[in-house]
């Protein structure tokens, strides 16, 4: 049990502080006995038992990260489509308990002479992590609603959100505090502070115990916000009942004054197999060390554009770790972390960056991680492996999908590579990282900021306090090695989207997108962004715009458009109850960038695939596999669909598409073969709830 927790007892700062070591426990995971402690996730205490991968991807292990589809189902077996699905980053690990996942956990079964060579004890859950999966859709099912009203609501319980939530309550506001994981504070610790700062930890705890005393405050964690508008919200609770069993709890919630303190996001760097197993983002490995105590093998290497992540392997150093190099892109960097490094005799690589990882030997066999020098004259590439872990910083990108959704505009920065949020009117701001900014007192002087801006209050210039370039460098570029190059694993854009990376080919040379049409500012118009009926997020958005794929002029367009819910193109309803939730596209409408996209007569169509395969929805339909580009396209997948009945609802040009028609699906594993069932009735009509044309 103890093989991949870091040690108790030493002088470091990575032994756990979630968990109580005195306090074993014991559950089951799709029958297979877990060990844990006290204080433990789901997801901590399966990874501390040797599980690194998820599942796979094109056949390549994924790394398990808390963006990852790794539900737990209840109120429901395996593959029940009616059970609620909680995050197993949040899930508490209960002793006794019985977990259930979407798929079984494969037996590994090896023939008798290879049992007693040494492996690396290393395994993956086998869950479906592919096209298929809708990686984000956690949400179908919740055991009961919750309606509630307060007078403002902040999104985000890092240091910004508790000195707005706080900020609030000293005003006499009824407040509700929304955090998504277990534990308020975020990752504020991870960056440590600047000189003449208050110390993060001090800084948080202070926060909230203040919170603890003042009336009309109400926080709940373990809270993910998936819908939002103006003075309104949708979040989903995983909650732990009196009785010690699992809810998922639905919160319809209404405020005049919504904060978002959202965070940020970490980038991947835009790379072939920047998700394989065993590569760990820099925060979320920190997590997992200092939450947990959980790290993978005794040698590790770093790859960074950001001097954060050298705090971080200079105390997995103190732990016990070997951290045998770090990788940074920039050619000359100046931290006070770095100096530590130094000091460490941790070996630093300027001026490389990487270009390919790979787990060729799947998850018996060590990582290979290719790296290129942009100092060499002609980019000399360099081979090398690291045993089971590699850290990758690549910077944050503000978490700025529910600004969007609620109608939020946003700019991209140039110098920082990030998109950034704008003023708006209205009853909603944003704040701390969400909001661009860097330094701790500066998040909690937005948060502050915030809430008096919903009140009519005038706030100055925050300053973003920051040590002066010559002894703290800024962070580097957003590391991009991309197209990937045919035959490598697989790259994504984020940590938690299965769209990948667009790949070099013999045919084209070059990347080939489907947002090459914005080659220009002056063709960022409204009408032309219309093209690709694929919901986006802002990461996947500003990694486009780093790709040379968007130009920035259009991404305030394109995000208006294409940003959606956290669920799928097919919305529920908000009146909805459980009893009345089926597989049907909900009564919310289409999104705006699909109004009009197949003509003004559109209908809708129920589909069935040939094969078991479910398009995610988004995806376009075809006439013909030959058919390619988007003007070619004659309808898109919206959702299941509707009553009982198996296939999938398109919104479909009725002047190209007739009942019985074969049709061809561009999904992300491959085109798939479908037929056009029926009509369901025009798209004027609204999305149906009930097959058209059934009625006695």
């Amino acid at each position: 049990m103890t093989r991949f927790r870091l040690p108790e007892t030493g002088d470091h700062k990575l032994a756990g502080t979630a968990i109580n070591r005195s306090r074993k426990l014991k559950f089951t995971l799709s029958g297979t006995e877990i060990e844990g402690y006290a204080g433990d996730t789901v997801m901590s205490a399966v990874m501390a038992s040797g599980y690194l991968s998820l599942g796979t991807f094109d056949g390549h292990d994924l790394q398990i990260g808390p963006e990852s589809p790794f539900y737990i189902l209840l109120n429901g077996g395996a593959g029940d489509e009616q059970a609620c699905r909680v995050p197993a980053w949040v899930c508490p690990a209960r002793d006794g308990a019985e977990y259930r996942l979407p798929a079984p956990i494969p037996k590994v079964q090896r023939p008798f002479w290879q049992r007693k060579k040494q492996t690396s004890g290393l395994r993956s859950l086998g869950q479906i992590v592919d096209g298929r999966a809708v990686l984000s859709d956690q949400v179908g099912r919740f055991s009961r609603t919750e309606s509630s009203g307060y007078d403002l609501v902040v999104v985000g319980g890092g240091a910004a959100g508790l000195a707005a939530a706080r900020a609030a309550a000293r005003r006499g506001l009824n407040t509700c505090l929304i955090e998504r994981d277990r534990e308020l504070g975020g990752v504020a610790d991870f960056y440590g502070k600047v000189d003449g700062e208050q110390g993060p930890l001090e800084a948080i705890a202070a926060l909230t115990a203040e919170l603890e005393t003042l009336d009309g405050v109400r926080l709940l964690t373990g809270t993910d916000v998936i819908q939002i508008g103006e003075s309104r919200l949708v979040a989903l609770e995983t909650r732990l009942e009196e009785d010690a069993t699992l809810s998922v709890v639905r919160h319809i919630i209404t405020a005049p004054k919504i904060v978002l303190a959202t965070g940020g996001a970490e980038r991947l760097p835009l790379i072939a197999g920047n998700r394989s197993a065993g590569v760990l983002s820099a925060r979320f490995a920190w997590q997992l060390a200092r939450r947990f105590g959980i790290w993978y093998g005794s040698d590790t290497e770093f790859a960074v554009a950001t001097s954060a992540a050298y705090r971080l392997a200079v105390q997995l150093s103190d732990a016990g770790v070997r951290v045998s190099r770090i990788m940074d892109t920039r050619p000359d960097p100046a931290s006070r972390h770095i100096a530590f490094a130094k000091a460490y005799g941790i070996r630093l690589s300027y001026g490389r960056g990487l270009s390919a990882i790979r787990r060729p030997q799947g998850l018996d066999g060590p990582l290979e991680v290719e790296s290129i020098s942009e100092m060499a004259p002609a980019n000399r590439r360099e081979q090398t492996t690291t045993p089971e872990a590699l850290v990758v910083s690549a910077g944050t990108q503000p978490a700025l999908d529910l600004w969007v959704q609620s109608g939020g505009r946003v700019h991209w920065e140039v110098d920082r590579q990030i998109l950034v949020p704008l003023p708006r009117e209205g009853g909603m701001a944003a704040c701390g990282e969400a909001a661009g900014y860097q330094s701790l007192s500066a998040c909690l002087a937005s948060g502050e900021q915030a809430v008096g801006t919903l009140l009519g209050e005038k706030g100055g210039r925050i300053k973003d306090k920051r040590i002066d370039p010559a002894f703290e460098s800024t962070d580097g570029s957003w590391p991009a090695f991309a197209p990937v190059r045919e035959g490598e694993q697989p790259g994504f854009f984020e940590s938690g989207s299965v769209l990948t990376l667009p790949v070099e080919t013999a045919e084209t040379g070059a990347l080939e997108s489907v947002a090459r049409f914005l080659g220009g500012a002056a063709r960022a118009e409204r009408d032309q962004l219309r093209l690709e009926s694929q919901p986006m997020r802002m990461m996947e958005a500003a990694a486009r715009v780093v790709l040379g794929e968007i130009v920035p002029e259009a991404i305030e367009v394109i995000a208006r458009e294409r940003v959606l819910p956290e669920t799928t193109l097919a919305q529920e309803r908000l009146d909805e109850t459980p009893a009345q939730q089926s597989g049907a596209p909900g009564g919310s409408g289409l999104p705006p960038y699909l109004r009009g996209r197949f003509g003004p007569d559109a209908a809708f169509y129920e589909i069935a695939a040939e094969d078991d395969r479910r398009p995610v929805p988004g995806r376009l339909v075809y006439a013909n596999s030959d058919a390619r580009g988007l003007d070619m396209a004659i309808g898109c997948v919206i959702g299941p669909s509707p009553g009982d009945s198996p296939g999938w609802t398109a919104l479909c040009d009725p002047h190209r598409v007739d009942e019985d028609q074969p049709v061809s699906i561009a999904d992300i594993g491959g085109r798939v073969s479908a037929i056009v069932s029926r009509k369901l009735g025009p798209a004027a009509d609204g999305l149906p709830s009930e097959p058209y044309g059934d009625e006695e």
